[in-house]
């Protein structure tokens, strides 16, 4: 029987180790995989907004169109439902990763990441590669104040 050194032994039971992690992830992961969910086949894609206009609940008059000033937001859609939608709006990026479902003309998105975990309704129609969404959120029409805010958000399928 051969000798092997004990870098080699320790490279191996890395390698086994590593091996090891993994087979146990991805098998974990397979007892949770998450169906496609047919109801939304319409939504699955990729989504980037055309206009997404906030107008201030306590002033109407007072809006703003974050496309028009710059910034982007995306919406990716799996078959199963899970969404990511980010917006990166002058020097600060927002992630939200979340569950999508619809009801007749309503959406709703159950955010998972960040957490506290949150939910948010809104109405939706899909005419084409258009969807539109409006809803209610908060926003800084103010630097430093949050307050509700009306939102009109207009995408196109990519």
């Amino acid at each position: 029987m051969r000798r092997q050194s004990a870098s080699v032994m320790r490279d191996r039971v890395w390698r086994l180790g590593v091996a090891a992690l993994f087979s146990g992830f991805f098998l974990g992961c397979s007892s949770n995989m998450v169906s496609p969910d047919p109801s939304l086949q319409a939504l699955v894609g990729d989504w980037r907004a055309d206009s997404l206009v906030l107008t201030s609940v306590a002033n109407p008059d007072v809006s703003v169109d974050l496309i028009a000033t710059g910034a982007t937001f995306t919406l990716n859609v799996q078959p199963s439902g899970e969404y990511t939608a980010i917006l990166i709006s002058g020097r600060k990026s927002s992630t939200e990763i979340g569950q999508l479902s619809t009801s007749a003309d309503r959406i709703t998105l159950r955010r998972a990441f960040p957490t506290p975990p949150d939910t948010t309704t809104g109405r939706y129609s899909l005419s084409g590669n258009r969807l539109t969404i409006d809803g209610e959120t908060d926003y800084e029409f103010v630097q430093g104040v949050d307050e509700a805010a009306i939102e009109h958000l207009v995408l196109s399928k990519q």
